[in-house]
């Protein structure tokens, strides 16, 4: 597989300025060279660069066990994977310094500088009578109280357990894979976005980011929650880590969170009409309405999981 990027940069404090930056400089370093645990980048197998600046960087060709329509069970093992691969930088692994990783992952999700502006428009639009026969009539004080969090959600994230983290990790990124030996691992692509992070960030893009781009139902999000959240506790365990199992609860109900903007889309398609089609992985269109009610129902749960994160930071955090 090649990918192309040209003219790819970062600037003198080495935040990425062009796409791919990070993942070459990344491959380039000797990090994906040597990940722990079941959990691995598709092998490099040259990178070149032409007379104009463009890098070409040329991966092993991954498929995916089943065809990226995995069955319940096989998130489970994925987060198992990203767990022993996030645990072994809590126990065993420093966690590594080089200026090019990305280091406000937190904050980009937050989008902090939009919540004036949004804040206005979420509460006229929380007030649509199509809005509240499906949310309730508690949808404007919910999604008030979540556009005055936000900040807070960056700083309990920041207070707790950091480790190295992919931060793109939905079904789109990861593919199923056996090893020579039969044993199960999994293959993550696109590591644009490697940078630290807190302990249970990466599996709140396996479920949210996975489920926005309609590759698993909402309607089932409760039994996706549970099982991705056993399967990556039992990865930190295999990697030797035995913290607090509550305090990655917080991080992952924390990271959920941050997507508040995703909220007020969702409201905003279905005041005008205006969702378009999701294209899957796996190549598949999923019509407009079907999109809607996708994203209502992750709504309803990205609301909850706020409410837990708010339950856990006030019985947790001053014990940190």
């Amino acid at each position: 597989m090649l990918k192309l990027f040209r003219h790819p940069v970062l600037d003198s404090r080495g935040a990425e300025t062009a796409s791919g930056t990070r993942e070459i400089l990344a491959y380039r370093s000797s990090l994906l060279a040597d990940l722990p645990g079941p959990l691995r980048p598709p092998r490099v197998l040259g990178i070149d660069e032409d007379e104009e600046g463009a890098v070409w960087l040329w991966l092993e060709d991954v498929s995916d066990l089943y065809g990226h329509r995995w069955p319940l069970e096989q998130y489970g093992h994925a987060a198992r994977h990203l767990g022993a691969f996030n645990g072994a930088y809590l126990v065993s692994r420093p966690l590594p310094t080089d200026p090019w990783l990305m280091r406000q992952w937190a904050e980009y999700h937050a989008v902090l500088d939009r919540v004036p502006s949004y804040s206005a428009e979420l509460q006229q639009l929380a007030q649509r009578p199509l809005v509240q026969r499906l949310f309730g009539a508690t949808l404007a004080s919910r999604a008030a109280q979540l556009l005055q969090d936000p900040a807070q959600f960056v700083r309990t994230l920041s207070q707790l357990t950091q480790t190295l983290c992919h931060h793109d990790a939905a079904l789109a990124n990861l593919f199923a894979a056996r090893r020579l030996d039969g044993e199960l691992e999994t293959v993550a692509i696109d590591w644009e976005s490697i940078g630290p992070g807190s302990v249970g960030a990466d599996i709140a893009t396996l479920v949210f980011g996975t489920m926005r781009r309609c590759e698993f139902e909402a309607e089932r999000a409760t039994e996706l929650d549970e099982v991705v959240f056993a399967g990556y506790v039992a990865g930190l365990r295999d990697a030797g880590w035995e913290g607090d199992v509550e305090h990655v609860r917080l991080g992952y109900t924390t990271a959920i969170a941050l997507r508040w903007a995703f909220l007020v889309s969702t409201l905003r398609v279905m005041v005008e009409g205006s969702a378009l089609p999701v294209r899957t992985s796996q190549g598949w269109q999923v019509s407009p309405d079907a999109v809607v009610t996708q994203w209502v129902l992750m709504s309803k749960f990205l609301l909850d999981r706020a409410d837990e994160a708010r339950r856990l930071a006030a019985e947790h955090l001053s014990a940190l």
